[in-house]
């Protein structure tokens, strides 16, 4: 007569999450969140007034080249408006 053995294999019981730990987490997270949108919400981005300048002078050259180039002057709107976009978002053109 033959005889088999199983062996069944016996693990650890899984450790049972930790509610305090757990909660310690998610406190440490929700202040580090509040902190970023606070700082996100209440900051101020300085737009140059030399930049300002610039799109206003290159507007006022748009003014006086209309009557004799519109489309150069055209193309100095368009100029005066992406330097003052790229005042206001930050960046330099």
């Amino acid at each position: 007569m033959a005889s088999t053995a199983i062996r069944t294999p016996h693990f650890a019981p899984a450790q049972q999450p930790n509610v305090a730990q757990a909660l310690r987490d998610l406190l440490v997270s929700a202040r580090t969140l509040s902190s970023a949108l606070w700082a996100a919400a209440f900051q101020r981005q300085t737009v140059s007034p030399v930049e300002l300048d610039e799109a206003s002078q290159l507007r006022a050259l748009a003014d006086d080249a209309m009557a004799k180039d519109p489309n150069f002057a055209q193309d100095l709107y368009a100029l005066a408006d992406r330097v003052e976009r790229a005042a206001l978002a930050g960046q330099t053109v």
